[in-house]
């Protein structure tokens, strides 16, 4: 009599296919708000630091990380008001996901005068704490804890680097929030895959361009082939430094994944 967990056979083999279930989360915890300025993003290349949610404390960071070639998600509109209000009307709010300003700019500058620039992604720091009680007590004016507020209401598992308050720290823990105070270089993305070249000539160039679209993405930093033996041409190795093969002489298991972590992963 099959298992619960059994669904259905392999056609060619008649062997029992079964689905794994997890209740486990492999990313959740990990999804990471980093708050940079133009010293910081210069340690990592640009494009690692877009693997993450990117806070700037200041439009003027956010003005830098942007020529850098980094878009901020979030920015701490905090300034004096004339170069906040400068900014919003010069249309740069767009190129963020969120805007966050105080209860002092919006009355200085007046609710009147805010809908006639019709910013669409500004939130009040100081009303947080009715919007999303979750986030915990009032803001205390300071940037740190305006860092701590927007990492709670994104509901991301790690934001760096923060000081985080006395009055935001229980409501960090609470939440599963990790605050370090340290910058986090971002690590590098190694993609482990096996690469075999068909008998048919279609087949076979659509392997290789795959490989090489892959090779050219941004976000790869490292290609690793554990192939059954050394196909890659010789060309596309020449051509794309971040790949590397490794013959192993078989076809590719989970096994031989997990082994090479093991053993060679940075």
């Amino acid at each position: 009599m099959p298992s619960p967990a059994q669904v259905t056979r392999n056609p060619k083999t008649g062997a029992p296919i079964r689905i794994l279930n997890l209740d486990t989360s492999a990313w959740r915890d990990q999804k990471t708000l980093v708050w940079l300025d133009t010293a910081a993003a210069a340690t990592a290349p640009a494009s690692r630091w877009k693997r993450w949610e990117i806070g700037a404390t200041s439009i003027e960071d956010a003005e830098a990380l942007k020529a850098a070639g980094i878009r901020p998600d979030v920015v701490l509109a905090l300034g004096p008001m004339p170069e906040v209000y400068a900014w919003l009307t010069n249309g740069r709010w767009r190129e963020a996901d969120i805007v966050a300003v105080s209860r002092s700019f919006v009355e200085e500058v007046g609710i009147e005068q805010l809908a006639r620039i019709r910013v669409q992604n500004m939130i009040c720091l100081d009303e947080m704490k009715d919007i999303y009680p979750f986030t915990g007590p009032a803001w205390d004016g300071s940037v740190e804890d305006a860092k701590g507020l927007m990492a709670l209401a994104l509901r991301v598992g790690r934001t760096f680097p923060l000081e985080c308050p006395a009055v935001r720290a229980p409501v960090a823990e609470m939440c599963g929030l990790r605050a370090t105070a340290r910058l986090e270089s971002p690590p590098e993305l190694i993609l482990v895959q096996q690469y075999y070249r068909p008998e048919k000539g279609r087949r076979a160039r659509e392997i290789t361009a795959c490989l090489e679209a892959n090779a050219a993405c941004e976000f790869v930093d490292r290609i690793v082939l554990l192939d059954e033996r050394a196909d890659v041409p010789e060309s596309t190795l020449k051509a794309h430094p971040k790949i590397s093969e490794k013959v192993i002489g078989k076809r590719l298991t989970y096994a031989d994944v997990l082994r090479w972590i093991q053993t060679d992963a940075p």
